[in-house]
């Protein structure tokens, strides 16, 4: 083959790719608009996959699914798609969705997204009446938080009613130690994790005497 017709084949393909890419765009949307549950699911997880940022409005549709399964892919998805128009539907799935899991992962979803709103709102999610929820808000705060936020992590290590949450805000504040500069809020972490190493919880006290060795040799 000349060089004249492969330009041509590759003009071609160049040509056909955007149609394909529509096609199955629309074939996507088509798919979230099944009655069959297990079709709109599979469509909302394609749609995380890919990244698709032509799907987020047929996602945030999705989280108002009758089915627990397709709200909880479709929160997935929009975590891994990251389109700031997910963010306010994130935090009202999260704060009044009537199912743990979806709370859950919207909690966990929003921690892909920077700026005030979702911090300000995963502060607010961190007193979820579900552990799970609380544990997922603190996870959440650690990536996103440097400074206020680690006062809220400071609350749950030592304030939850939970040991499983009061562990995960111990080791999301050495986390969040060793990523970020802190300020002046090192000192109160460090009084935190000493005042969990002596939580009545003994996992509790094996994790903030690890994350007390971990803060040291971040000096």
């Amino acid at each position: 083959m000349d060089k004249k017709n492969v330009s041509l084949v590759i003009l071609g393909l160049c040509l056909l790719l955007p149609a394909a890419a529509r096609a199955q765009e629309g074939s996507m949307a088509a798919r979230m608009g099944s009655a069959d549950p297990a079709v709109r699911k599979s469509a909302a997880l394609d749609a995380g996959n890919r990244k698709s940022v032509a799907a987020v409005p047929g996602l945030i549709a999705l989280l108002n699914d009758q089915s627990q399964g397709v709200v909880v892919t479709a929160v997935v998805a929009l975590g891994q798609i990251r389109d700031p128009r997910a963010v306010d539907p994130l935090i009202e799935a999260a704060v009044k969705s009537t199912y743990t899991a979806v709370r859950v992962m919207a909690a966990q979803s929003l921690g892909y997204f920077e700026g005030e709103k979702p911090l300000a709102a995963l502060a607010g999610i961190a007193d979820d009446q579900a552990p799970a929820v609380r544990g997922a808000a603190c996870r959440s705060l650690g990536k996103l938080g440097g400074g206020k936020e680690a006062d809220k992590l400071i609350e749950k290590a030592g304030g939850d009613a939970d040991p499983q949450v009061r562990r995960t805000a111990v080791e999301t504040l050495v986390e969040m130690a060793e990523l970020k500069p802190l300020g002046g809020r090192r000192t109160a972490i460090e009084n935190a994790l000493k005042a969990a190493a002596k939580d009545k919880d003994g996992k509790t006290r094996a994790s903030a005497d690890k994350a007390l060795q971990r803060l040291k040799r971040t000096k």
